[in-house]
């Protein structure tokens, strides 16, 4: 099935996944919603919308339909940007979700399906709002390269900052258009383990569906 995603600008921090998919679904079906967040331990639910998000419909026409008909229109007051996005959202499979909460509770936790592009940085920002963090590991694919293997390591200083940072991530956190997996690390984890556990959920995006791998290893 050949897919088309937008990007929405300029939401209403208060809009919903399912506001912005009804708001949508008038110019043809929409396949999936995701609205960029970031953690607020203040916040009801743990998270506060980024303003921006990815619209994925079943087909271009119905992207290009939208991009048409919706672009500068109001949603809740706010007059949406839209722009066409080679990215296609990411789903974790329901065998992952299930998985999650059958892991035995530590001060670290394993993070999953991480875009190549994400920093150090990145993960610190967006996890060193549920604690103090003793140690962010982003293990490289060879060394002295910079591509990382697409998951990493995040350990705090108590079990109990660790576990606030997992019940409020779930399966909704985001960074650059992607779903991250988040599950408790074992602590004798090898990087070998991890990488073959990764590969079971990692979920591409369409430019990286077109690069070849040899041995596990993505190359141009």
């Amino acid at each position: 099935m050949e897919h088309a995603t937008l990007f929405v600008k300029n939401l209403n921090f208060d809009t919903t996944e399912g506001e912005l998919k009804a708001f949508f679904e008038k110019c043809g079906k929409v396949t999936s919603v995701s609205i960029a967040k970031k953690p607020s331990p203040k916040s009801e639910s743990g998270y506060l919308s980024r303003g921006y998000g990815f619209v994925e419909f079943a087909s271009k026409e119905s992207a290009k339909d939208a991009m048409k008909k919706l672009n500068g229109k109001l949603l809740q007051d706010y007059a949406v940007e839209l722009k066409l996005s080679e990215k296609q959202i990411s789903k974790v499979p329901e065998n992952v979700k299930k998985s999650r909460n059958l892991k035995e509770a530590s001060a670290k936790l394993l993070i999953k399906n991480i875009p190549f592009e994400t920093t150090k940085k990145d993960l610190r920002k967006l996890f060193s709002a549920f604690g103090d963090i003793k140690h962010i590991r982003l293990p490289k694919k060879l060394a002295g390269t910079g591509d990382h293997r697409g998951f990493a390591f995040v350990e705090y200083s108590s079990i109990a900052e660790a576990r606030k940072a997992f019940e409020a991530t779930g399966d909704s956190t985001h960074i650059y258009g992607r779903r991250l997996v988040v599950e408790w690390a074992k602590e004798d984890a090898t990087v070998a383990e991890m990488r073959e556990k990764t590969a079971e959920v990692f979920v591409p995006t369409e430019l990286e569906k077109k690069k070849k791998t040899v041995d596990g290893l993505v190359i141009s």
